[in-house]
């Protein structure tokens, strides 16, 4: 943190030692909790991408770090989990950020339930969590061969197994057909 407040007392000079008002230890504990989780990247880029004449808050700090980082908002990250349910390609394809899969498989986050609701209410209850998480560092799971399959636990399903899991859905389906006297392959009535 104090390189950081270095950087702020070079580019803003007696503006940030105004900011902070002589109260540097409580600036610095207010900034560590607000900052946490983000790594020198983010900042780096957050530093960038600084513009204003005034020193930012702790908390403008942070969302200026995750835009130049390119972790959506909570907002965004909704949206994106909500079009990502059943949506094929890998898990990069699908949520775009790590934040973001970390928010959909966790245990309090109910997806399923939540996107049934307005988009309105559905934000309402995950944004809290969002961004919570997204607060962490996060990285992406190993990339898998089988496009980006998972099953219920979120382990990679590999190419025989969904080859398996196919075969065994098809054969499901052919005795539910026979037993309500449907056609095995056309699926009209018999």
């Amino acid at each position: 943190m104090a390189a950081l407040f270095d950087k702020f007392r070079l580019r803003y000079g007696h503006k940030w030692l105004t900011f902070i008002d002589g109260n540097e230890d409580e600036a610095v504990n207010e900034w560590a909790q607000v900052l946490a989780g983000l790594d020198g990247d983010a900042i780096r880029l957050g530093l960038e991408a600084l513009d204003s004449d005034w020193p930012p808050s702790a908390h403008e700090f942070a969302r200026l770090c995750r835009e130049a980082a390119g972790i959506p908002d909570a907002a965004e990250a909704w949206r994106i989990i909500c079009r990502a349910i059943g949506m094929p390609g890998t898990l990069r394809q699908r949520y775009r950020h790590p934040a973001v899969l970390a928010a959909a498989r966790h245990p309090d986050c109910d997806v399923f339930c939540w996107s049934q609701l307005s988009e309105r209410e559905g934000l309402r209850r995950f944004a809290p969590l969002y961004r919570r998480i997204a607060a962490g560092r996060h990285t992406w799971p190993a990339e898998d061969a089988s496009g980006g399959l998972e099953d219920r636990t979120g382990k990679a399903v590999t190419p025989v197994e969904r080859q398996r899991a196919s075969a065994t859905a098809r054969a499901a389906i052919a005795e539910m057909r026979a037993r309500l006297g449907c056609c095995p392959a056309g699926g009209g009535q018999a």
